[in-house]
């Protein structure tokens, strides 16, 4: 028996199926190719769209509209991810920027509106900035002999 065990440990055939197994165990998943939008993102478009539009509510034809819509971005969306339209490229680099500070400004609680308390205690400590200059104003009026009697 382990003589069997050593002859079949050593064919070629089976450590080449034995290492593609491995491999196509340890090798990770594709990514799906399947599209799913939730109900509650597509509901929040369709109401979105219809605030825009100054309605109460999507006609079938408008919702089946925002709904391709919806398919034909996540669409493209992925095509450019694949072509790797996203490397490199200085617009996304500052838009990840700009979400990155806005998440990391909303974790440190930055975005939540400040107390009247706070607001008070911060304009008395900087009052001298929002203080108007005095002004004067001058008016120069010009006028003829001719017509000193419209004035």
């Amino acid at each position: 028996m382990l003589f069997l065990a050593q002859q079949v440990a050593r064919n070629r055939l089976v450590q080449f199926a034995v290492i593609g197994c491995a491999l196509f165990t340890l090798a990770p998943s594709p990514p799906s190719r399947r599209i799913e939008i939730s109900r509650e993102a597509l509901s929040s478009m369709q109401a979105a769209h219809a605030r825009r539009l100054g309605v109460a509510e999507l006609t079938s034809e408008q919702a089946r509209e925002v709904a391709m819509r919806a398919l034909e971005d996540e669409l493209l969306y992925r095509e450019g991810l694949r072509l790797g339209l996203e490397r490199d490229d200085p617009v996304i680099r500052q838009y990840l920027v700009n979400k990155v500070l806005f998440l990391a400004e909303d974790l440190a609680g930055t975005a939540r509106p400040s107390s009247e308390q706070e607001l008070r205690a911060h304009y008395e400590a900087h009052h001298e900035r929002w203080r108007r200059p005095s002004a004067v104003r001058f008016v120069h009026v010009f006028a003829s002999s001719a017509h000193r009697e419209v004035l």
